[in-house]
């Protein structure tokens, strides 16, 4: 919570105002509106994220109220009326006119009982007004709090509201695999085309796609893993020898980034290493004759990121499945250890393992 209350109203600034000036300015309400949802949601099992369209429409909603004054104007209703002014006013003087008059008197006709009657209505008065006071206040303040109460909760409904009918839009899952596989297309025909190199040249080829660190994520309900920013390797298989590409898709915007190619044959391809940790990550290094090794984190754990549970790691899986790494892998893997020959070795392995089955079919 801390962290996007942080984020939030660190985003929404008034104009003319530093970063830094407005979250220093802002520190007690940003307090105490955290211990407010904290308070709310502490004994619920609800995640930090499922509140954050809350977090963002109240560090919105204080930006508004400073713009408007509302947030260091007095309240309307807490300011006292010219009449009640007046009133006290003509009061407190008929008070000071008349009270000393009335007490000359009564000391003149009975000294002792007007002191005592002095002190007792002194005293009286006293504790009258502290109790009428503590009555009406506690009444005004009732009433306050219920209409902001009242007001406060009009205002975030309308704004779950709003985020509700903006995530109705959403795509689908399986309109974003299908986004995402045009943009691998996309690229494989970018590829082809800056190398001039024909389809039917392409013995195989292969991606790999790995989520940018510090990028958003989210899935389905035992889906994989969506990112808003993947880093897309490409391989490219020919007779000649493997083009590789590497590129950063931001999903949101459909826009690739800057493109990295390396060209290379296969006798170049020196070892392929690859850490497959029980924890969901895995890690390829590359290392090719004169050229560093370069090393790729496919899935995992991030630093920032919250511990992955069961169902998290299955998801990591599932995206790894769904992203043909394993086939990536292998055929990588076969090269660094057998050069080009892999592809001759690998067909008659097919070949073989094909008419085993035939045969084991008929048998």
């Amino acid at each position: 919570m801390d962290s996007l209350f942080d984020r939030y109203f660190g985003r929404y600034l008034p104009p003319d105002i530093a970063r830094e000036t407005w979250l220093a300015e802002t520190a007690g309400i940003r307090q105490t509106l955290r211990n407010e949802l904290v308070e709310l949601y502490r004994e619920q099992p609800v995640d930090a994220k499922r509140v954050a369209w809350l977090v963002r429409f109240l560090a919105s909603d204080v930006k508004r109220q400073w713009l408007s004054g509302e947030l260091t104007a007095d309240p309307e209703d807490s300011r006292v009326p010219s009449s009640t002014r007046t009133a006290f006013g003509t009061a407190v003087f008929a008070l000071v006119v008349t009270g000393p008059l009335l007490l000359w008197q009564a000391l003149v006709e009975a000294p002792f009982t007007t002191v005592i009657a002095t002190a007792g209505i002194v005293a009286g008065t006293r504790l009258a007004i502290q109790g009428w006071l503590a009555i009406l206040l506690e009444g005004h303040r009732y009433r306050d709090d219920i209409d902001r109460v009242r007001r406060d909760y009009e205002d975030r409904r309308a704004a779950y509201d709003r985020w509700v009918r903006k995530l109705e839009s959403k795509p689908t899952d399986a309109e974003m695999a299908h986004w995402l596989d045009c943009d691998r297309k996309i690229l494989v025909e970018d590829t082809l085309r800056h190398y001039r190199v024909a389809a039917q040249d392409v013995i195989a080829h292969a991606f790999i796609e790995a989520p940018v660190p510090g990028c958003k994520r989210a899935r389905v309900s035992k889906g994989p893993w969506r990112y808003s920013r993947y880093k897309l390797l490409l391989f490219l298989l020919t007779k000649d020898g493997v083009r590789q590409v590497t590129v950063t898709l931001d999903f949101e915007t459909m826009e690739l980034g800057d493109q990295q190619r390396l060209t290379y044959q296969y006798n170049s391809v020196v070892a392929a290493h690859v850490v497959d940790a029980r924890n969901g990550e895995k890690k390829l290094s590359l290392t090719l004759t004169n050229n560093p090794r370069d090393e790729l984190t496919i899935t995992g754990e991030w630093p920032g990121m919250p511990e992955l549970g069961d169902d998290d790691r299955i998801a990591s899986q599932v995206s790894l499945d769904a992203s043909g790494l394993e086939r990536t892998l292998h055929v990588l893997e076969g090269i660094a250890a057998e050069g080009k020959e892999w592809i001759t070795h690998e067909n008659r392995r097919e070949h073989a393992g094909l008419r085993r089955l035939v045969a084991a079919m008929e048998g």
